[in-house]
């Protein structure tokens, strides 16, 4: 399926305006299915592939958090992603973040994502987010790995705000 995706988020950067409209309207139609997420963050994360197409997938993945992670009341057809799907997302995304790395842009977009994902699930169903944070700065190789603990954290941080509840 990743392969499929890449192909696809590569069809939007085509000259034809027909084959652009058709990878958007097959994208649109695979943000629905379960496990799209999930995939989704392992094609950013893949070390192959052009980064042009990669920023473009972290955009869009972006967009989707925003918009699907939340099961939204009284708005008609809402996505209501899979439980197993935010778990999934929510176990690998800081080490995603770690794993793009110097690539800045695909970087911002996960943050954002992050952000979005810190406000609606912690501390209720993302109370491991301390750990993550202290389990990568304790075991940091590189100053990537402290660079992305810190920016977790500070994300983290700016939701909680600073001072007493």
């Amino acid at each position: 399926m990743v392969t499929d995706m890449y192909s696809l988020f590569a069809s939007t950067f085509d000259p034809s305006a027909s084959t652009r409209q058709s990878a958007e309207s097959r994208l649109k139609e695979a943000s629905l299915s379960a496990s799209f997420a999930p995939n989704l963050l392992q094609l950013i994360i893949s070390s192959e592939g052009e980064k042009t197409v990669k920023q473009a997938a972290a955009v869009f993945f972006k967009n989707w958090v925003e918009n699907y992670w939340i099961a939204s009341e009284g708005e008609g057809e809402k996505l209501e992603v899979e439980q197993r799907d935010k778990q999934m997302i929510r176990d690998n995304l800081i080490k995603a973040i770690g794993a793009v790395g110097s690539f800045k842009s695909v970087r911002a977009q996960l943050l954002a994502s992050l952000c979005t994902i810190i406000r609606a699930d912690v501390p209720q169903r993302f109370p491991n987010i301390h750990d993550q944070i202290a389990s990568l700065i304790q075991s940091s190789q590189s100053m990537v790995d402290m660079e992305t603990a810190l920016l977790v954290f500070h994300q983290l941080v700016n939701w909680r705000g600073y001072g007493p509840d």
